[in-house]
């Protein structure tokens, strides 16, 4: 308290405690005024054009879920054992994305396999299906 008295130049320490309960009641309603509600005006020349906007956020929270379950590490696997030169932890990632999202897929940036290959990962994928529920189910225990 003494450093307090000499930073204030008070003599007294209620002189002190009273400049302190005015700072923080000054402090409180700064506080009070920056979070009270903002005004905004907003002129009818300034319209946002009504075109259609997709933000396809879901897709890539998805994504983050299947990655974080184990199907990329099922992906790379079943790409090992077959020697597989295209992607198919992605085909695997998007089908399950498109079966969840129960909507039109939009792609941030095009897919780096072809048709052709997703066919041959569907195909693959109905092969290897006892592989990736044991993978599962010995994740999950």
């Amino acid at each position: 308290m003494a450093s307090l008295r000499e930073k204030y130049q008070y003599d007294s320490y209620d002189e002190v405690i009273k400049h302190l309960q005015e700072y923080v009641e000054a402090l409180r309603e700064a506080d009070q005024q920056a979070k009270a509600g903002m005004t905004l005006v907003f002129h009818p020349n300034h319209l946002i054009a009504c075109e259609p906007r997709l933000f396809n956020i879901g897709y890539l929270y998805m994504k983050n879920i299947i990655c974080f379950l184990g199907f990329k590490e099922i992906g790379d696997e079943m790409a090992k054992k077959h020697r597989i030169r295209y992607d198919i932890t992605n085909i695997i990632i998007d089908v399950l994305c498109h079966q969840i999202l129960k909507e039109e897929m939009v792609f941030y940036e095009a897919p780096q396999y072809k048709v052709q290959d997703a066919q041959k990962a569907l195909r693959l994928l109905a092969q290897e299906k006892d592989l990736m529920i044991f993978k599962q189910r010995s994740q999950s225990a």
